[in-house]
């Protein structure tokens, strides 16, 4: 999760933990350190809904100007922790997001093309990263 956060949330040092959850969660207000974030933005934990082995968990980001944008995460409790299997982000969700563009592929292509596809944008992140794939 901390992975999750630093990438969308960087400038956030403070988390709150839910109640209920063993999860912290960004809170607090990001002072615009980062080119994308020019003014302060605050991270809010807003509610969470746990149904058996499911949660979700709500949380506003928001600034003065504008009204808060909603970000939900969706978990699995899954051997003995909470995992985030999808991030929705006013009403969008990242797994059907996905979903949506691996399909759209898969047609005018195919499962080979995707996989073929996937690799190269991997192999070209990863030279601009110095890493290896």
């Amino acid at each position: 999760m901390a992975l999750i956060y630093n990438m969308l949330f960087p400038c956030i040092s403070t988390f709150e933990t839910p109640p209920g959850l063993p999860l912290a969660l960004p809170a607090g207000t990001c002072h615009g350190a980062y080119p994308f974030c020019p003014e302060p933005q605050s991270v809010r934990y807003v509610k969470e809904d746990i149904n058996n082995d499911q949660a979700t968990v709500s949380t506003e980001i928001g600034n003065e100007r504008d009204a808060p944008a909603t970000v939900e995460y969706r978990l699995l409790h899954k051997e003995g922790d909470w995992k985030v299997y999808d991030i929705v982000i006013e009403g969008v969700s990242l797994v059907n997001n996905y979903r949506t563009q691996f399909n759209t592929i898969i047609t005018k292509d195919s499962y080979a093309g995707l996989v073929k596809q996937m690799r190269l944008k991997r192999n070209q992140e990863n030279a601009g990263s110095g890493q290896k794939g």
